[in-house]
């Protein structure tokens, strides 16, 4: 369950860096920290991402599958299943932009 909540957390990394290279963010970022800035640029310039809430769903996909699942093995499998479908609407959300 660590190693699938990781996975999901790494396709949610793999998603972003599909939206900042669509956006022409370049290079793209290289860290968390990075991410939460583009993100929050994003969302200041850009309606469509600021109402989708991308911001606000990376940081809780970030505490509850990165932090909680895998570093500190607080796995609960219906969150985690929840947690997976979250993260399917998420990538569904910056295909359709």
């Amino acid at each position: 369950m660590r190693d699938a909540a990781e996975k999901a957390w790494n396709a949610v990394i793999q998603a972003l860096n599909f939206l900042f290279a669509k956006e022409g963010i370049s290079p793209l970022p290289r860290s968390h920290r990075e991410r939460r800035i583009k993100l929050r640029e994003l969302e200041s310039s850009r309606p469509q991402i600021r109402e989708k809430g991308f911001f606000d769903r990376f940081m809780a996909r970030d505490h509850i599958l990165h932090e909680r699942a895998f570093y500190d093995g607080d796995v609960i499998e219906e969150e985690i299943e929840e947690e997976f479908e979250k993260v399917e609407a998420l990538i569904r959300d910056i295909e359709e932009l």
